[in-house]
């Protein structure tokens, strides 16, 4: 079991290094596809870590210019946020998506940020909340 947690933490490491450098080269979809591979490894006990990673995704995405991959990465972090109960406790996390729509909005996406705040509001209509 520890040489498992090992290499799992050290290829997390890995990917995490290989992102930043993607970044830095002004590859953002490479490093984008890297934070969905270190987001899948939080998916099933950590939701919260899963959803800053698959944001970080999002934020490359929008940066590649590939609104379809952002808008899927944003639906990614709202679907899984609601799956396991963040969504309907926690308002720091509807702020966060939120600002997704905004993030949209800012690299003049207006029909994925339209598109986006809708599915967050009629989600949050299911809970009697609302932007």
């Amino acid at each position: 079991m520890f040489a498992g947690k090992f290499f799992k933490n050290h290829e997390l490491k890995t990917l995490k290094e290989d992102a930043r450098k993607f970044q830095a080269h002004g590859q953002y979809a490479k490093a984008a596809e890297n934070y969905i591979r270190i987001a899948s490894a939080y998916l099933e006990e950590y939701p919260l870590i899963y959803a800053t990673h698959c944001h970080e995704a999002f934020r490359q995405w929008l940066k590649a210019k590939n609104s379809e991959k952002a808008l899927e990465q944003a639906r990614a972090v709202l679907h899984n946020l609601d799956d396991t109960g963040w969504l309907k406790q926690d308002m720091e996390e509807v702020l966060d998506l939120k600002l997704t729509s905004d993030e949209f909005k800012d690299t003049d996406f207006e029909s994925e940020a339209s598109t986006f705040a809708g599915e967050l509001n009629k989600k949050l209509e299911e809970f009697g909340l609302m932007l």
